[in-house]
């Protein structure tokens, strides 16, 4: 660790950490060290100069006396990660030294990540700033840092654990309308108790409360409690500063059932008033920056991307399609390796016995032979499609088809000898080719077929020369 940050405070060491410090250091050791030192809280109390017979007696009979040790000793200057590291070796506690290191390095860092965004590092912020009960966020340091007030915000996001990245895009759009935005995760101070903090900023520090409404958010209980105090904070004080905010269908409870909601389903819809609406909600005499104007769509397309692979919409990434063209009517415009993803038919005259990309450029002639072979072998599959289509329709006045054969209407295809698909060229590939080709081509179009055959027959009405015409 670099000397800048084992200089910071261990205000900064987060709740996790401080709970695994405790679990080691709580119990009463009976053997003392060579030095005559104990070895478990009482020790560190020892190595630090607090000096209170007082605040002994309350850390000694408290349920976690290591944690209220920090709580105290943190507002002196001296309370260090460098120094609190000399006193677990003065104790010979090697052992809570090696065990959490490298969470105490991953709470530093993270905190002097935060810390010089605002300007300021961990070791340029005194113990007596850092350990100030007024200390909620990062942005009271940099306020007390100035000697400035703490902190105030037009709005904090409470969401769930799953929603981040919607919190996050809630944070930036906000952000760059002018509007200061505390995010729970982001801006509140590591050392601090979670609930404690987060009740206090409900009840004194922001204006609004904005609650993206998710089944996963209603799973957390301290979800419902902030949620709960944030309606009971908005009706002690005659107020509209709770925001509900509909992101995924969920049952809601009766109490925010009644209220006012904005709708920002992922659905794919743009919605394009959402973000008008929650700036207007945040701050009444909200206007739109000149100079970056608010999103004409609810999520860019990298969310809407993110959304629809959470959602189950896209199990795998798109393929190249390779399409064939045929001039008959019903030749397939294409076929790809994905099923039931249709693409767009090239523009442009193409040639029937050449395999086209999907942009409608032809393929090198440079390619390897096993992808020469797979095109050869669905150019034979479609064209002995094509040609057991045209040997059962027969054209009508309209130009479309006229009439099929019993055997397509019996569920049994034409271009197919025995149900099964004619390859050609099989047996000059490798085993592996043919593996790769018949995982690749499509799969017959049995149902679809069938069904349009038997809704085209209800469809009959005038004959000319024995063939029934369709309309």
């Amino acid at each position: 660790m670099a000397d800048s940050i084992l200089d910071g405070s261990v205000a900064f060491l987060r709740p996790s950490t401080i709970e695994c410090l405790s679990v080691q250091l709580n119990p009463q050791k009976l053997l003392r060290t060579e030095n005559k030192s104990l070895r478990d809280w009482r020790g560190v109390y020892e190595g630090t100069n607090i000096q209170n017979s007082m605040i002994y007696e309350k850390i000694k009979h408290s349920q976690n006396p290591f944690k209220l040790l920090l709580e105290e000793w943190k507002r002196f200057e001296d309370t260090t990660i460098v120094n609190l590291l000399k006193i677990l070796e003065t104790m010979e506690r090697f052992d809570v030294i090696d065990d959490n290191c490298e969470m105490i390095k991953c709470d530093m860092q993270a905190a002097d990540k935060l810390l010089k965004e605002k300007g300021l590092s961990v070791g340029a912020v005194e113990n007596k700033i850092a350990g100030s009960e007024k200390v909620l966020t990062y942005d009271d340091i940099a306020m007390l840092k100035t000697a400035r007030e703490v902190a105030r915000y037009d709005v904090l996001i409470l969401h769930a654990d799953e929603d981040i990245l919607f919190a996050e895009r809630m944070a930036q759009v906000l952000e760059q309308q002018n509007i200061k935005v505390c995010l729970k995760d982001r801006d509140l101070l590591v050392g601090t108790m979670e609930l404690e903090a987060v009740t206090s900023l409900i009840s004194e520090r922001c204006n609004k409360v904005a609650v993206p409404l998710t089944p996963e958010f209603f799973n957390s209980p301290s979800n419902n409690l902030y949620s709960s105090l944030a309606q009971s904070s908005a009706i002690a004080e005659n107020r509209r500063s709770f925001l509900p905010i509909i992101r995924k269908p969920t049952d809601l409870p009766t109490n925010i059932k009644m209220l006012t909601k904005l709708n920002a389903l992922n659905d794919g819809s743009k919605n394009p008033y959402f973000w008008r609406k929650l700036c207007l909600n945040i701050k009444e005499n909200f206007e739109e920056s000149s100079q970056i104007p608010l999103p004409k769509e609810l999520e860019d397309g990298s969310q809407q991307a993110l959304n629809q692979i959470e959602n189950g919409n896209i199990t795998t990434m798109p393929q190249p399609m390779k399409a064939s063209v045929s001039s008959s009517p019903l030749a397939p415009a294409h076929f790809s390796s994905v099923p039931d993803r249709q693409a767009k038919q090239p523009s442009g005259n193409t040639n029937e016995s050449e395999p086209i990309d999907a942009t409608g450029g032809s393929k090198s002639a440079s390619t390897s032979t096993s992808s020469n072979k797979l095109s050869k072998l669905k150019d034979g599959f479609l064209k002995g499609m094509v040609n057991g289509f045209n040997g059962l329709v027969k054209k009508g006045r309209s130009g479309m088809s006229s009439s099929l054969s019993h055997n397509s209407i019996s569920g049994q295809h034409a271009p197919f000898v025995n149900d099964e698909p004619e390859f050609h060229g099989v047996g000059e590939m490798s085993a592996s080719a043919q593996i790769c080709a018949v995982e690749a081509a499509p799969s017959p179009p049995t149902h679809q077929l069938q069904s349009n055959v038997v809704s085209s027959r209800k469809k009959k009405g005038k004959t000319k020369n024995g063939y029934a015409v369709f309309s």
